[in-house]
């Protein structure tokens, strides 16, 4: 069994945002909650489904060419990508995003929004350490 199996199923699917045949992110919505199955990510504990929260005015859409999520009139989530609303989506492509179901069971360890930045913050800062490292390494002067 995976985590909230009664949550992330076919008929609770809304959308995508990413490239359907690329592991795209899966959108899910009952009306009363709402969470994501993230299929690829390049931080590595971001993979997996999202903890399952409670809706209070559960809001998805595009902004500037990214998805943006809402919750109680508060931003909680802007994608990379742009949503797929599933109106839209032709059937041949639902079943390749209904197989995240199957493939993405667990609980990914940045599930809660406070985790899930530290972790974006962490590698942030190794990216620009690199950045720094790859023009010659820091410089240190003597004081």
């Amino acid at each position: 069994m995976g985590y909230r199996d009664d949550f992330y199923k076919v008929e609770n699917v809304i959308g995508y945002t990413g490239q359907v045949q690329k592991k795209p992110s899966v959108y899910f919505f009952d009306g009363k909650e709402f969470g994501h199955i993230t299929q690829y990510h390049y931080i590595h504990p971001n993979i997996g489904r999202e903890g399952v929260t409670e809706s209070k005015g559960y809001a998805i859409r595009n902004e500037g060419g990214a998805s943006v999520e809402y919750n109680n009139g508060k931003k909680i989530h802007t994608s990379r990508n742009p949503f797929v609303e599933k109106k839209d989506i032709p059937e041949t492509d639902l079943a390749v995003l209904y197989q995240s179901i199957v493939t993405c069971t667990e609980m990914k360890e940045a599930s809660d929004y406070v985790t899930h930045c530290q972790i974006h913050k962490k590698f942030d800062l190794l990216d620009e350490m690199d950045a720094v490292n790859s023009q010659g390494g820091l410089k240190l002067r003597h004081v």
